[in-house]
């Protein structure tokens, strides 16, 4: 089990875009806590995207990824960063602009 992040062209979800694998569990769990000990007003991220390893069935809507990549902005201000939390701020940064790009949200 783990966590999933994908773009679909199409509303009913049968067209994909793009997907990225966030991580298993553990390794959502471990990016959540660094995440909030790093930058606990991440509040998007915090609570939409990493609260949990397994969630499926919803979205970020655009304004929310707008939100996500403001506060990706941030964490890459940090001086040091855990190397996983580096790897998914590059990863999930550029789905985000996908996005953005094409005006579509991102599901779980």
């Amino acid at each position: 089990m783990g966590l999933d992040a994908t773009i679909y062209l199409d509303a009913e979800c049968d067209q994909q875009l793009t997907s990225i694998r966030i991580g298993n569990a553990c390794m959502v769990g471990h990016l959540y806590e660094v995440v909030e000990q790093v930058a606990p007003q991440s509040t998007v991220l915090l609570g939409k995207v990493l609260y949990s390893g397994i969630h499926c069935g919803d979205a970020l809507s655009l304004a929310d990824i707008r939100t996500v990549l403001k506060e990706l902005s941030e964490l890459k201000q940090q001086s040091e960063l855990d190397r996983d939390l580096e790897e998914f701020v590059k990863v999930f940064g550029r789905l985000c602009e996908t996005a953005i790009e094409i005006g579509r949200p991102i599901t779980f």
